[in-house]
């Protein structure tokens, strides 16, 4: 099972590597020394598709704070 933050870590890292899909977290899986263990595309796009109806669940299990910095 995958950490939903590790995920959505995964998919920016994928994103600033050039990637221009979620696909491209497809990249990180390549080199797994690098980055250890990479979600498939399915479960990243299974978590893609719940994040806006899961609204402050979905950042509680991402370990987000809606608080601001400091507070």
């Amino acid at each position: 099972m995958h950490h939903p933050g590790k995920i959505l870590l995964d998919a920016a890292l994928a994103v600033a590597l050039g990637g221009d899909c979620l696909a491209g977290i497809g990249v990180l899986r390549a080199e797994p020394g690098v980055s250890g263990p990479v979600a498939s595309d399915p479960t990243v796009s299974r978590l893609v598709d719940v994040l806006p109806a899961s609204g402050p669940k979905a950042l509680a299990a991402c370990g987000c704070s809606l608080l601001p910095c400091g507070s």
